[in-house]
Parts: structure tokens; C-alpha cells; sequence
């Protein structure tokens, strides 16, 4: 699954680098998470990007049978990202009033939001088997190398074994960060 299943068709063939324009984060209820994305792509062709992950439900019937449901759930319930490209779409977005005005606020460093947005968009389409951390984790900053999906993606290393480590690809606009597993062989040492 790709991390812009909720962009419209044009732009569900592009990635979040691609989309030109101000990145602005809109702090909501996870239940309006679906509400406000439908507004933003369908009335406003407003980009808005939600990463979520996809999880099985294994529910038991009562018969005994066993039935695996995939859903997704939000990998950051409550936040989601947008893109305007010029004062119009700002306008426009807070005069159909869908969004509390005090809950928007345009990211700072847009380049690295960029870059750490890229990265998590290819960890998700790698899937990997995600898993939300809740505060950023500490140690040594690593790099996947050439030749692995995940090429040139950063992170800091948190965990190691013999087959596989783990380490953290951060959003620091979110203030939040995702572990990936990966074979050590990829991995190198960077100088951020």
C-alpha cells in the first residue's frame, strides 16, 4: 500500500516531493481524520497527506472460525499534512470553515519535513511491518545503502541482533518517529 491512497487520481501517482507549495499540519480529532482529507481532495484539490498503516483484525465467528479483516489505522491519529500552492487554497480552506483555523500551523523547515516525509513514504511502501514509537529515540545515525528499496533513507540505530536491526525513521515535525527492521548489511554509518 502506498502512503497516497487518499489523493485524488492525479495525484496518487506522485509522491509528497513532487507537490509544490507550502506544507501546513492540522491538528484534529482521529475521527475527522477521513472528513477533513475527503474536503481537502474532492472539494478544495487540496493534496493532504495521512499515512496510516495497515493492520489485520482476527475476529472469531460463532461457529469457531477464524476471519482476518485488513483495516487502516492512522500512524499518527490526530495529524494530518496538507500542500497549498498559493493564497486562493488558503482561503479557500477557511471559508468552507471544515478545519478550526487555531488547529493549522505551517511547518517550519519544509525541506527537511520533505526529506523525512520522503523517507517514512518509502518505508511505508517497502512495508516493513511499522511500529509507532512515541518520543524520538537516541544513537548512532545510520544509512540505508545502495541497492535496498530504502536507499538513502537516515535514521538512528536502536536495536541489533544477528539478522536484523532496527532502527528510527523521524518526523521531527511530529515530534514522533517509526522502527524499521532491516538487514544490517545495508546499513552504514552517516555524518548528518
Amino acid at each position: 500500500m502506498t502512503l497516497l491512497d487518499d489523493f485524488t487520481e492525479e495525484s496518487a501517482r506522485t509522491s509528497v516531493a513532487d507537490h509544490i507549495g507550502t506544507w501546513w499540519l492540522v491538528y484534529c480529532s482521529p475521527r475527522d481524520e477521513q472528513r477533513i482529507v475527503d474536503q481537502l481532495n474532492g472539494l478544495l484539490n487540496i493534496p493532504a497527506f495521512w499515512p496510516r498503516e495497515t493492520v489485520i483484525r482476527t475476529e472469531i465467528d460463532r461457529s469457531g472460525h477464524r476471519h482476518r479483516h485488513p483495516f487502516k489505522r492512522s500512524l499518527f491519529p490526530g495529524v494530518l499534512m496538507f500542500c497549498v500552492s498559493g493564497d486562493s487554497q488558503m482561503w479557500a480552506i477557511e471559508e468552507n470553515r471544515f478545519i478550526n483555523r487555531q488547529n493549522i500551523r505551517p511547518i517550519k523547515n519544509q525541506r527537511r519535513f520533505i526529506k523525512e516525509i520522503t523517507a517514512l513514504e518509502s518505508a511505508l511502501a517497502f512495508d516493513p511491518g511499522l511500529k509507532l514509537l512515541d518520543k524520538l529515540q537516541v544513537g548512532k545515525r545510520c544509512r540505508v545503502k545502495a541497492g535496498h528499496v530504502m536507499e538513502g533513507t537516515e535514521g538512528f540505530l536502536i536495536d541489533t541482533d544477528d539478522k536484523r536491526v532496527r532502527f528510527t525513521i523521524q518526523v521531527t515535525t511530529l515530534n514522533q518517529s517509526v522502527a524499521v527492521e532491516i538487514d544490517p548489511v545495508f546499513l552504514e554509518p552517516s555524518d548528518w
